[in-house]
């Protein structure tokens, strides 16, 4: 619901994705194997629960939230985006500590994908532009 975080990066951020990650492969190798844990199977039947909940309150919230307070509401959703990269950061020492890339091949696929994703949202950005004036003409 949140543009630009998906599922994975919240379990990342809760330190949870690994867990969920183990539940899921038990959960499926029970399943293949017709041989189901009550553990795997519990922690995966409450985590896809949990997300409609979670998905359906949120998104209801958050539309509300958007019909009253647009500007604060966007603010928070980016101030949420931007908090989150500490954690997601993709160059971590075994510590866990954030670092700066090595200069090489990293930096510079970094940098394309950045520069790419600013492309494919400023035509995005663009047509959406371009359509809402065409309908607004009519």
């Amino acid at each position: 619901i949140l543009p630009g975080i998906s599922g994975s990066f919240f379990l990342l951020a809760l330190g949870t994705y690994y867990f969920m990650l183990n539940a899921l492969k038990g959960f499926i190798k029970g399943a293949i194997q017709l041989e189901f844990t009550a553990s795997h199977t519990l922690f995966v039947c409450l985590f896809i629960g949990g997300m409609i909940v979670g998905m359906v309150t949120f998104s209801r919230v958050l539309a509300w939230l958007f019909r009253r307070y647009q500007a604060v509401t966007l603010a928070a959703m980016t101030g949420l985006m931007i908090g989150c990269l500490r954690r997601l950061w993709p160059w971590q020492s075994h510590l866990g500590t954030n670092q700066l890339p090595a200069p090489g091949g990293d930096v510079l696929m970094v940098v394309i994908a950045c520069v790419m994703g600013a492309a494919i949202v400023m035509t995005f950005n663009y047509f959406g532009r371009k359509q809402g004036m065409e309908l607004e003409a009519r």
